[in-house]
């Protein structure tokens, strides 16, 4: 049964009275003019005009109902109402016939009167005698009659002629038995134009939109029944915005209300497809009515729903394949302003908004001039829900109220669909609960139903891209766990954010039942990257059949992969193999790999053969080879091809390439003996000079990395100068070693940077504490910056190091127990438990720190 959202006339008396808590003056103004006044007079007759859903059939019942519930003038009138149900009303001779219809009814003739007019049928003055017939009537027994008259203009007007028109306007300014309180939801042109004969005949009543107050105060009547109730204080401000964004319209106010908050079977919104239906023809007649230029601008305001300036009309309308120009639009919009189709919104500036003035109105034009794919189709329904909603946690609490719903099973799917189009749309909506939500529909939903569900996939695959960048890598796993679980791409997502997450596990399982589908396409790239996670992983035969794959490139990156792969599986020949045709194919970063299997091999030949043959790989040069032999201790036959390499290099292109400067520094510091390389004061001259020589394109190389550690280290413990330092770093790369790091450290300390020394620190300690632990001769580059905190009285600072790395303890024990010397008062005992075996050395350090007081103040 229809909702009496849509036709009051179904609610009872009683009811409709209680509940008009709206429109008051207006019902006040109308029936004192009618109470206190005769009929006859200057205003006889009144006219409501407003929107549909403005309140008008209300007004028109209330009116009814007060009459007939007003003594003693109830007893000398009789209300008629016309509702919009009087389709047949199609000239003035039907209406008195219905008024004698009535009259038959409310006498109780037993139909005399409506059969008396079968006397004047086939008489040409048919309708005037009926109408004299009817006065007769009315007059005989002293009675007056108010015609309520729904739908004024479109039941009625527009089906008289011209001749009829001006009958009923001669009738009407003389009559005094009869007056008309009538309601239009358009405007009616014969009562507006002044040279029209209706003009001087009704009082215009402008029906506008309710205000904030008396939304506040609707809403404040509807709680009262309510079974969920608001907090109407706290909710003032969701209300007012409602008032607007509704245009006060009070039967779209109430709709929204009821989907919000009361809707318990979806019936608000079955009620709302059942109302467009049947506005449908009224609503396409007046489309169709536009001009064709109008028609395209209205259809861009009603499908924006929110208000939209001129200049973003120009840019979505064409005409004959030629923006619309301005000038046209805005001549258009005037027209349409005119006409009550749109109203404009006026700004602070010449750029004013402008949107379609019935919103219910709007509503139908996006509900029914969109298919289901198009999100606009249902955006007044996503903007209200986002505006009650305004949070995340509203919007659960809705849907768990909302899916409880569901599983009653006696929700109408249309309106559960509807609803679900509507929050897909929200970006305020978390992804996973709106997916629940939408599992919850599909389940009251047959077959073809949900295959009209909102596809959400896109949106997931955003969501959880979205959230791998933010490293919210579980909140991304959940996300993904939703897709299709055979689905590819799923997979990789998965893959990458159990890598960020370093769940070993997850990633070996995954890998080992990873299968690249045979359909794929375009996924070299894809294939390639899993690959290399399958070696890295120790999964060398795995990363085989993924590269295997009929769609994958055969290219350098191929051999290269499967070099890697090959080598971790001690295949060194097939490796070898791989990386020299990947290196014939131009992918030269398998380079690297060639010369360090060979290093490995212990195979000086081949790599006396590679550096002979250099010239056929002009994009590798010597510096990368030298690079390789040289950056890492090297045995002696590796020294020995470098310095062949370095006799083939003239000293001034040494001069003026600051790697081969850095790499001859090390070579020349070669101690055949001990079999190390080193820095020596006398190399330390061209390694400055290579400093100078490095563009900011080398500042994360390796090369660069050994230069600036030098440098860092001859300045801080030599020179010791802090100027020179700050110069230094200044040009440091933005990621470092843990060398680099602890010297900068240093240097925050020497300059009273306590809090980011401090934390650079700690990053060293925590990425690579065992390469400390296992580097004796590299002990010092960490004690450092610890003696200088000694040194700067930041003594419960490193304590705090001391006891979140306790290893440090044993490793750098006199450095431990200079520092609870400076600690008495803190650590009374603990220097107790130094053994006599320690006192030497603590006592150093002591003299050390007592240095570097003076030394870096």
């Amino acid at each position: 049964m229809e909702n009496t959202l849509y036709n009051p006339a179904s609610l009872s008396k009683e009811v409709l009275i209680n509940n008009f808590v709206v429109r008051t003056d207006i019902f006040k103004a109308i029936f004192n003019a009618v109470n206190s006044t005769s009929i006859a007079g200057d205003t006889k007759h009144f006219l409501v005009q407003g929107q549909r859903g403005m309140g008008k059939t209300t007004l028109l019942l209330r009116l009814k109902y007060e009459i007939e519930n007003t003594a003693p003038f109830n007893e000398n009138v009789i209300p008629v109402f016309f509702n919009e149900d009087f389709y047949d009303l199609t000239s003035l001779s039907n209406l008195w016939e219905k008024l004698l219809e009535y009259l038959d009814d409310y006498w109780n003739t037993g139909g005399a009167l409506y059969e008396h007019t079968e006397e004047f049928l086939d008489d040409k003055n048919y309708e005037k005698l009926c109408y004299e017939f009817l006065i007769e009537e009315i007059a005989k027994r002293q009675k007056k009659l108010i015609l309520l008259f729904d739908n004024f203009g479109q039941l009625f007007i527009d089906n008289l002629d011209e001749n009829e028109k001006s009958r009923l306007n001669s009738i009407l300014q003389t009559t005094d038995e009869f007056r008309i309180i009538a309601a239009s939801a358009i405007v009616i042109n014969e009562l507006n134009d002044k040279p029209e004969p209706f003009y001087n005949v009704f009082k215009i009543l402008p029906l506008e939109g309710l205000t904030k107050e008396e939304t506040f105060e609707l809403i404040c009547s509807l709680q009262e029944q309510a079974e969920h109730k608001i907090d109407l204080q706290k909710s003032k401000a969701k209300i007012e915005a409602l008032s607007i964004l509704t245009g006060g319209v009070i039967r779209t106010l109430m709709m929204i209300y009821e989907v919000l908050l009361v809707d318990k079977d979806g019936t608000a919104l079955q009620d709302l497809e059942m109302i467009l239906d049947r506005i449908t023809p009224l609503y396409k007649h007046r489309i169709e009515d536009l001009p064709v230029q109008q028609r395209k601008i209205v259809n861009v305001i009603a499908k924006q729903w929110d208000a939209i300036a001129t200049k973003d009309l120009v840019a979505q309308i064409r005409e004959n394949g030629k923006k619309m120009s301005g000038k046209i639009i805005s001549a258009q919009l005037a027209q349409l302003e005119k006409n009550n189709v749109i109203e404009k919104k006026i700004t602070n500036t010449k750029n004013h908004l402008y949107q379609l003035k019935e919103r219910f109105f709007n509503i139908w034009y996006l509900m029914r001039n969109g298919d289901r794919k198009d999100k606009r189709r249902v955006k007044w329904l996503t903007v209200f829900l986002e505006l009650w909603y305004d949070d995340e946690a509203g919007f659960e609490q809705f849907l768990t109220r909302h899916m409880e719903l569901l599983k009653t099973g006696q929700y109408h799917p249309k309106s559960a669909l509807l609803l679900s189009e509507a929050l897909a749309n929200s970006e305020k909506l978390n992804v996973i609960t709106l997916d629940n939500f939408l599992n919850a529909t599909a389940k009251i939903l047959t077959k073809e139903q949900r295959k009209q569900l909102p596809n959400i996939n896109n949106r997931k695959f955003d969501a959880a891209m979205e959230l791998f960048k933010k490293k919210e890598h579980n909140q991304a796993i959940q996300v993904i766990k939703t897709f299709e679980r055979e689905d590819f791409t799923a997979q990789i997502m998965l893959l990458a954010n159990y890598l960020r997450l370093q769940q070993t596990d997850e990633v070996t399982s995954l890998l080992r039942k990873l299968e690249v589908p045979d359909e794929e396409s375009e996924i070299t790239t894809i294939i390639h990257t899993i690959a290399n996670i399958a070696i890295s992983y120790g999964l060398p035969k795995k990363a085989l059949e993924f590269i295997e794959h009929k769609n994958i490139e055969r290219d350098g990156h191929y051999y290269q992969l499967a070099g890697d792969a090959y080598r971790q599986q001690e295949n060194y020949d097939k490796a070898a193999e791989h990386y020299s045709h990947s290196l014939e194919l131009g992918h030269y970063n398998s380079f690297k790999r060639l010369i360090e299997l060979y290093i490995k091999q212990e195979n000086y030949q081949m790599i006396e053969k590679f550096v002979r043959e250099a010239n056929k790989y002009p994009v590798i040069g010597v510096n990368r080879i030298l690079g390789l032999i040289l950056l890492k201790q090297p045995e002696k036959p590796l020294v020995k091809i470098a310095q062949q390499i370095f006799a083939n290099i003239s000293e001034n292109d040494i001069n003026q390439d600051p790697y081969l400067m850095v790499y001859r520094s090390l070579l020349d510091t070669y101690d055949s003996e001990q079999n190390r390389i080193g820095v020596s004061t006398e190399s330390f001259e061209q390694i400055e000079q290579a400093f100078d020589l490095f563009k900011d394109e080398d500042r994360e190389t390796e090369e660069f990395k050994l230069t600036i550690n030098i440098l860092l280290f001859q300045h801080i413990l030599v020179t010791k100068d802090k100027k020179m330092v700050m110069n230094i770093l200044s040009k440091k790369p933005q990621e470092g070693d843990w060398v680099l790091d602890s010297l900068t450290a240093f240097s925050d300390i020497w300059s009273g940077k306590f809090e980011r020394g401090i934390m650079l620190l700690k990053k060293a300690l925590s990425r690579d504490l065992k390469k400390v632990l296992n580097e004796p001769s590299l002990i010092d580059v960490i004690n450092n910056p610890f003696l200088l905190l000694i040194a700067k009285k930041q003594s419960i600072r490193l304590l705090e190091i001391f006891n979140e790395y306790e290893e440090l303890q044993e490793i750098l024990k006199p450095t431990y127990y200079a520092l609870v010397s400076t600690l008495k008062k803190e650590l009374p005992n603990e220097i107790l438990k130094m053994g006599k075996e320690l006192e030497e050395p603590v006592a150093s350090v002591v003299e050390k720190v007592k240095k570097m007081k003076v030394d870096y103040k």
